[in-house]
């Protein structure tokens, strides 16, 4: 989507407030207008203003976001037609292989966190539904991004560029094409520490003729469990996974 000719100041300022919260909960008015550069006056009506609107919960002195929020990400969630076909998947293939699985979809030239299940200790950067990362960090990340065409991916690339997670990120854009080229040859994407240090992970993507791509699901574990065979069984089950959640999207 284009970048609006004339953006609204109000809003603008308001999503800075509410991300300046998300980063720091609990902040006073004097923190928060540092952090977003406004005269205190100034940045006082908008908070009153989004207060006055649920999303913002003043205790005292100190302002943080309202469930408001987590209300309207759980619908955005539940409306979603991957997460409505697969969970159930995902759910059956963390206890089937004992490793994490997620499900992933594509939003704004990002991967979107949809779901996840595992009954080991969570990792932090996957574990939180609704977190963002740049597509190619992460396995689902290149799985969807093969699904797009080479003049998609470079638009995703000048609009967020290319930044590390880790040592290992992939952040010249000529080798990710290279591996594109390879994920959508052989069927699946790979990641080794490029997410997380010391994890590995493999994934495709989920779609169909009708609805395009929908997303991706990814089965991750610590580098030194990924031995080849496993890696062989876990594309395996994604692949024969990602057909039938795709079938089951259209009835869903």
């Amino acid at each position: 989507m284009n970048e609006p000719r004339r953006p609204v100041t109000t809003v603008n300022t308001a999503v800075e407030i509410i991300d300046a919260l998300v980063g720091s909960p609990d902040q006073t008015l004097s923190e928060i207008s540092q952090q977003v550069g406004l005269a205190e006056s100034t940045t006082h009506r908008h908070l009153a203003t989004l207060v006055q609107n649920d999303l913002v919960v003043r205790d005292e002195d100190t302002y943080r976001l309202s469930f408001r929020f987590l209300d309207i990400g759980t619908q955005s969630q539940h409306q979603h037609p991957l997460y409505t076909a697969g969970r159930e998947y995902i759910d059956s293939l963390a206890d089937e292989t004992g490793e994490r699985v997620w499900l992933a979809t594509c939003e704004n030239g990002f991967s979107v966190s949809l779901y996840w299940a595992s009954d080991r200790n969570p990792l932090h950067q996957h574990s939180r539904i609704g977190t963002r990362h740049h597509l190619h960090m992460s396995s689902p990340g290149k799985a969807m991004l093969a699904e797009l065409s080479d003049e998609e991916v470079r638009s995703i690339i000048e609009k967020h560029g290319l930044p590390p997670q880790t040592e290992d990120t992939i952040t010249d854009e000529e080798q990710l094409f290279g591996e594109l080229d390879e994920i959508r040859e052989r069927g699946y994407a790979t990641s080794r520490n490029e997410t997380v240090e010391g994890m590995s992970a493999v994934a495709v993507s989920v779609s169909d003729e009708v609805s395009g791509i929908l997303g991706a699901i990814g089965i991750g574990c610590s580098t030194s469990r990924m031995t080849e065979d496993r890696q062989k069984r876990f594309v395996s089950r994604l692949l024969e996974t990602a057909d039938e959640m795709a079938i089951r999207t259209r009835f869903s």
